[in-house]
């Protein structure tokens, strides 16, 4: 399994209503529309407005199309964008090594 991991900076006052939107809207649908889409976890400081979205992908093929990675990117920008963040979006790759599910 294969992730990717967008750290951004946001508004802390506003983090809440951007996870909410992000919740609710079309990007996420999309994600889950993707070949090898293995899920999505996006966590926050509610003091620092720090933020991660990490994806998860059954491989890295999976992770590296076009339309994966433009989604990635549109997503993060839309988070940024709702939470008021600041800075640039740094982005990472990984090997998941456990992934324990209930």
């Amino acid at each position: 399994m294969h992730a990717r991991h967008k750290r951004f900076k946001l508004d802390p006052t506003r983090l809440a209503a951007a996870a909410e939107d992000f919740k609710q809207g079309q990007d996420l649908e999309d994600f889950r529309n993707q070949r090898g889409y293995k899920g999505i976890t996006l966590i926050g400081d509610s003091k620092t407005g720090e933020a991660k979205l990490i994806s998860r992908w059954e491989r890295k093929d999976d992770a590296d199309t076009g339309g994966v990675k433009a989604l990635d990117k549109r997503a993060s920008d839309q988070l940024r964008n709702d939470g008021g963040g600041t800075g640039e979006v740094s982005s990472d790759e990984w090997d998941v090594v456990v992934d324990d599910k209930p």
